[in-house]
């Protein structure tokens, strides 16, 4: 009986002994030591800035071209009669010099010609206003529904008026076109190609040479990496001597 007794407890006692066991040992467990924190966060200092300029030299090579190449035509026509000696290819002429001529006799008579008619003309206008005012003077003495425009020569005076500005602009005309028979260098220019010479006509609106302007050039130098934007805003003035004359 003492045996079966003690073969149940035996298993509680062992149950309440290693419940008395752990609480001993976790009473006497040793605290975790505190671990100092580390601090993480990152360490910046800051100072004032400001800004400044900063000179940038850079290094480039392109190739020289003319702003300006011009075909240059003849506005008149006929026969030439002479030639500048730098009209050739690869000759350099002055701005205003005269390249070459065109024979003038026909447009020489047609200032005289336009002359005569401008003189013919103002005769015509002189006429009229003195007919203009024996015609007034004549008109004192009739009624007034007598008395017209007409009769007082007013159309006449005016028809007179514009014969006079025609004829004006006629010699302009005229002059000009003489003017014109001598071809002047529009710019300081390079000779690229002629295809006149002595004797040879010319027709109005035809091409005789090809001049580049060499009074302004460009440069076009290629700089791998670097921003279109920047290039555009970069001025003048930063650029060598050389480079301000020929842009």
């Amino acid at each position: 009986m003492f045996i079966k007794v003690l073969r149940w407890l035996m298993p509680l006692l062992v149950l309440v002994g290693s419940g008395v066991v752990f609480s001993a040992l976790a009473d006497n467990k040793p605290e975790p030591e505190e671990k100092a924190k580390i601090q993480t966060e990152p360490t910046v200092s800051t100072e004032p800035v400001s800004a400044i300029d900063h000179s940038v030299r850079i290094t480039g090579y392109g190739e020289l071209t003319p702003v300006e190449a011009t075909q240059l035509s003849s506005q008149a026509s006929g026969a030439v009669t002479s030639w500048h000696p730098n009209f050739v290819v690869g000759g350099i002429v002055k701005r205003g010099e005269v390249l070459f001529s065109i024979e003038k006799e026909n447009y020489e008579a047609a200032v005289l010609q336009a002359e005569a008619n401008l003189a013919s003309a103002k005769a015509m206008l002189v006429e009229e206003k003195a007919k203009g005012q024996v015609a007034a003077r004549q008109a004192k003495s009739l009624s007034s529904k007598q008395i017209t425009d007409l009769y007082l020569r007013k159309p006449q005076l005016l028809s007179a008026q514009a014969n006079v500005k025609s004829a004006q602009a006629a010699l302009k005309r005229a002059k000009r076109d003489l003017k014109n028979c001598d071809v002047e260098a529009p710019f300081d220019a390079l000779v690229v190609s002629r295809d006149i010479g002595v004797g040879q006509f010319v027709s109005t609106g035809s091409r005789v040479a090809v001049l580049n302007n060499v009074e302004s050039a460009e440069i076009q130098v290629p700089i791998p990496g670097l921003r279109t934007n920047f290039c555009q805003q970069m001025s003048k003035a930063l650029l060598p001597p050389l480079l301000r004359k020929v842009t």
